[in-house]
């Protein structure tokens, strides 16, 4: 996948979460979110997402979405110098 097909699969993902109540997403819908944020350099709102994101993971969640999730997070961290 070329960057400029991800980061407009990226942005399309966001467009559709912006119809679906915050109260009713889903741990992927954080995480599409958070690289929606990131993908823009807002790395604050990003983190935010990928912790909302990294909370939701039930029994339905894969051990890889989880680790999906928390590298997100650890990748976001650095961006923000916060490598602890």
């Amino acid at each position: 996948m070329t960057n400029q097909l991800a980061l407009t699969t990226v942005q399309d993902a966001r467009e559709a979460l912006k119809a679906k109540p915050e109260s009713q997403f889903t741990a992927s819908d954080f995480y599409a979110r958070g690289l929606a944020y990131f993908s823009e350099s807002n790395y604050q709102s990003a983190l935010s997402s990928f912790e909302d994101a990294v909370k939701l993971v039930d029994n339905s969640s894969t051990p890889a979405q989880l680790a999906q999730y928390l590298f997100a997070k650890g990748v976001t961290l650095g961006k923000l110098d916060k490598p602890q």
